[in-house]
């Protein structure tokens, strides 16, 4: 059995996309602007969703073998979050 994961490339997009986000907020907030202006609630909503896909890709888990592809995230099962999906081989197309 083989076993996956997300590239350090992927991974290091992802945290720096959250690391821009909430830099874009930082500013936008030092410079005046109001947390619930329509700028700032866009730059939150950028910021919880990059936070939460960096969250997810550092824990993602792909498996093998010879029944067929799984999937699991060892991060989200230690917060009670079991996700998990098995897909068999004569299912794939």
């Amino acid at each position: 059995m083989r076993t996956f994961h997300r590239s350090f490339g992927i991974r290091a997009l992802s945290v720096g996309s959250t690391l821009l986000f909430a830099l874009l907020w930082t500013y936008h907030l030092s410079t005046g602007g109001g947390l619930l202006s329509p700028g700032g609630l866009v730059l939150v909503l950028l910021l919880l969703l990059a936070a939460g896909a960096s969250f997810l890709n550092l824990g993602d888990r792909y498996r093998i073998d010879e029944a067929g592809i799984a999937y699991a995230n060892p991060a989200l099962s230690r917060l009670g979050l079991r996700i998990g999906r098995r897909v068999a081989w004569h299912e794939v197309v």
